[in-house]
């Protein structure tokens, strides 16, 4: 059982938190799914390597982003209608007090049609290591906060989860390092523009969110009561790694975290993805190491913090999870892996509420692309959205359609 835990540079996601409605579960008894290419990217000004997934609005349209390209390399926000054609809202470029560089993370889009988001890092690290943005529905950008800015505050960054919103309109997210101890953080954005760090990982029992790695992707859940819940990649009770197989955490409004459950390494070790969460409080999501076969394993945590392995991934045309896993009506998970499938270039799955595997698509790596790292959306008829990192006509990465049937 391997004990170094690496990852592909740049790779990972972040599965959005939805719940399909019970025609997905449905369509999907009937002929097999059929993708659909929406768009390839070029390799220029439109972007390349999308690492997230995408946000829909009412219209139908789609919002995203791309890690490298743009008119200086550091990436993009794009638009894509419901006719494939793609714009470009912003182009992340070197320009006083706008440094970010390189968006890992999905969009939050609120009503007003503006979209919120974070880069991972920025062209002049002495001013910052990351920014947290807000982009109007015209494509202005505003720069809501500098990570590690340059007044010497001690202060978190690198962040690479998507944003979640709480019914206060507080922004939160997770940065996968930080100054003061280095492990990783919760950080906090009010209605007025307040930045503050909720909590600060210590890298031992309660977590680390900059295990080997790399960031921590997995985006936070919020309650009714404004509760937190997410993920770590490492930390926790070291027992089949050293630096420990991550935490599933609960983080209340005044910031006082508790472990739900700790992995061990054969129920599951470095989980990666959002969680979800069904009607009785449990939370799914999925391990890139640690279970059965050492491949990764989609798990079920309680609200009372027990754990369940509903399937271990077997190497070869399996595959291995990188983001996490969205829930029908009916109890289906979807989900995506980065390899694996019938051309080993990664697969759309499904597992049914008895723990059966099928899978839904397999990409070849040619025209419909290659390695989905990025988040599944749907439409809520019987489609699912996403993004991939290479394959399509450029080989620079695709946004997909798969219709479940």
């Amino acid at each position: 059982m391997r004990k170094v835990l690496a990852r592909t540079p740049g790779a990972t996601l972040a599965l959005v938190i939805l719940l399909l409605p019970a025609v997905v579960a449905a369509a999907a008894q009937s002929a097999g799914p059929v993708e659909k290419t929406l768009y390839s990217f070029r390799g220029g000004t439109d972007g390349i390597y999308p690492h997230a997934g995408l946000v829909r609005d009412s219209k139908g349209n789609f919002y995203g982003s791309t890690h490298d390209g743009g008119s200086v390399g550091c990436g993009t926000i794009f638009k894509l209608d419901h006719t494939g054609r793609e714009s470009i809202l912003h182009q992340f470029a070197v320009a006083p007090g706008d440094y970010g560089c390189a968006p890992e993370a999905g969009l939050l889009l609120d009503s007003a049609g503006n979209l919120f988001g974070t880069t991972y890092t920025c062209t002049d690290p002495s001013y910052c290591e990351g920014e947290l943005f807000k982009i109007d529905s015209a494509g202005n950008e505003t720069v809501l906060h500098n990570f590690l800015d340059p007044n010497g505050n001690l202060d978190a960054f690198s962040p690479a989860s998507t944003l979640v919103r709480d019914a206060a309109g507080n922004l939160f997210a997770t940065t996968s390092n930080d100054a003061v101890s280095g492990h990783g953080t919760v950080f906090k954005l009010d209605p007025v523009g307040n930045y503050s760090v909720l909590y600060w990982f210590t890298g031992g029992l309660d977590g680390n969110g900059n295990g080997p790695s790399g960031p921590s992707r997995s985006r936070l859940l919020v309650d009714p009561s404004g509760n937190l819940y997410g993920l770590t990649t490492s930390g926790g009770n070291p027992t089949f790694y050293a630096g420990g197989c991550g935490v599933a955490f609960k983080l209340t409004p005044d910031g006082n975290e508790s472990v739900l459950h700790a992995f061990q390494g054969d129920d599951g070790c470095l989980p990666v993805g959002d969680l979800v969460q069904d009607n009785s409080g449990n939370l799914y999501g999925v391990t890139q190491y640690g279970g059965g076969h050492d491949n990764g394993v989609v798990f079920r945590v309680s609200d009372s913090g027990q754990e369940t392995v509903l399937y271990s991934f077997r190497a070869g045309l399996d595959g291995q999870p990188e983001g996490g896993v969205i829930l029908d009506a009916v109890g289906n998970l979807y989900g995506t892996t980065t390899m694996g499938g019938d051309y080993h270039r990664g697969s759309v799955f499904k597992l049914d509420p008895a723990g059966k595997r099928t899978e839904v698509y397999s990409f070849t790596g040619g025209k419909d692309g290659g390695r989905p790292w990025g988040t599944l959306t749907t439409d809520g008829r019987g489609h699912l959205f996403g993004t991939t990192v290479d394959g399509g006509h450029a080989g620079m990465g695709t946004v997909f359609e798969i219709t479940l049937r």
